[in-house]
């Protein structure tokens, strides 16, 4: 049986390293100038200062309160849009009736 050992060089590491660093640096820069430009877009709508301005505080006083507001959030925004998917879906499943059909009803 043959045991492969690896034998550590710096010079493997530092090639890698900088191999991946510019595989990713176009990824970051994207990344960096994509929440940048959501920053901008949030800074400028009205009232961001204020609710910046209660989340610090609210998570420096209770972070668990925090945490459970976000949790809060993100439920009622999966409620609208399951309600929206239902509505859809049981849209499709209406029975259609033909106009001698609905005149019978009535």
């Amino acid at each position: 049986m043959t045991s492969y050992v690896y034998h550590y060089s710096p010079l493997e590491t530092e090639s890698s390293s900088s191999m991946t660093t510019q595989t990713l640096q176009p990824v970051l820069v994207l990344l960096s100038y994509g929440l940048h430009q959501a920053e901008k877009g949030f800074n400028a709508l009205p009232g961001s200062a204020v609710l910046l301005r209660y989340i610090r505080e609210s998570h420096r006083n209770d972070p668990g309160r925090t945490l459970l507001e976000v949790l809060l959030a993100l439920f009622a925004v999966w409620t609208v849009f399951q309600s929206r998917r239902r509505a859809a879906r049981e849209a499709r499943n209406f029975v259609k009736l033909t106009e001698q059909e609905v005149d019978d009803l009535v």
